[in-house]
C-alpha cells in the first residue's frame, strides 16, 4: 500500500524541526562557552576601586595607568559612569569639592585621529598627515582633493604616548548643589589644561587651600 502524501509531509516537517532545535542549541551552547571563557579571563584581571564622596569612585582595571574616577549609584561596585578619564594620578576632596589631576592618553588620541573610515574611498582619512609617522611600515597613504587617506588599519604606537607625562590635566567638581541620588550633571565638572586655569577657577570657587591632592600614585607621576 502506497504512503499518504501527508504522511511524508509531517514527517520531512518534524525532521526539519528537529535540525532547527539541534541547531540552534548547538549556537546557544557556543555563545555560551564564549561568554564563559571572556568573563573569566575579564574577572581575572587584577583590579583597585576607592570610594571618595558622594558616590564617586577612584579605580583601575587590569593595570594603574587605566586609573579613573567614575559615578556610580552604589559605593562599593565596580565601574559607573566614566567623570574623569585615565590616567588619574593625584586625588583630594571635601564634601563640597573634588580636585584631580591625570595624565592624558595621546594612545587614544592619535588612534581615533588615524582610524576614521571613509564609505567613499574605502580607506581612513588623515586629519593630521602628520600622524603617517604611527603608520605600520606596510601601509599606504595619498592624496585625493587636498584630503589625506591611508590604505591599512594596522599602527605602530610608540611608548610615552599613555599615559603621556608632557602635559598634566586639572580637574574640578563642584559638589555643593549636587544630589549624589539624581542623575549626573556634567555642569558641576571643570577639566583644564593648565594649571594656571585651574588656579584662577578655584579662586573662583573659593576653594580652601586647605584642600590638596592628598592622594598621589608616585608611581604614576
Amino acid at each position: 500500500m502506497d504512503s499518504l502524501p501527508g504522511i511524508h509531509v509531517i514527517r520531512l516537517r518534524r525532521t526539519t524541526l528537529y535540525i532547527n532545535v539541534v541547531h540552534h542549541l548547538k549556537k546557544v551552547l557556543y555563545i555560551s562557552l564564549i561568554l564563559i571563557v571572556t568573563s573569566s579571563c575579564f574577572f581575572d584581571e587584577p583590579n583597585f576601586s576607592k570610594p571618595l564622596v558622594k558616590d564617586l569612585k577612584l579605580e583601575w582595571w587590569g593595570e594603574p595607568k587605566n586609573q579613573t574616577i567614575t559615578f556610580g549609584m552604589v559605593r562599593g561596585d565596580f565601574g559607573g559612569l566614566l567623570i574623569i578619564p585615565e590616567t588619574v594620578f593625584a586625588v583630594g576632596y571635601t564634601d563640597e569639592f573634588l580636585i584631580a589631576k591625570s595624565y592624558p592618553n595621546k594612545e587614544k588620541e592619535i588612534q581615533n585621529r588615524l582610524f576614521n573610515y571613509d564609505e567613499n574611498t574605502g580607506d581612513y582619512l588623515l586629519i593630521k598627515p602628520n600622524d603617517t609617522v604611527y603608520l605600520s611600515s606596510d601601509d599606504s597613504y595619498y592624496e585625493k582633493n587636498g584630503i589625506w587617506y591611508h590604505t591599512g588599519n594596522g599602527w605602530n604606537p610608540p611608548k610615552g604616548l599613555f599615559p603621556f607625562k608632557g602635559s598634566v590635566y586639572y580637574h574640578i567638581i563642584d559638589m555643593r548643589n549636587w544630589d549624589s541620588s539624581k542623575k549626573w550633571n556634567d555642569k558641576n565638572l571643570y577639566h583644564f589644561s593648565s594649571k594656571s586655569q585651574f588656579d584662577q577657577k578655584r579662586n573662583e570657587l573659593n576653594i580652601p587651600e586647605s584642600i590638596d591632592f592628598e592622594i598621589v600614585y608616585k608611581e604614576s607621576e
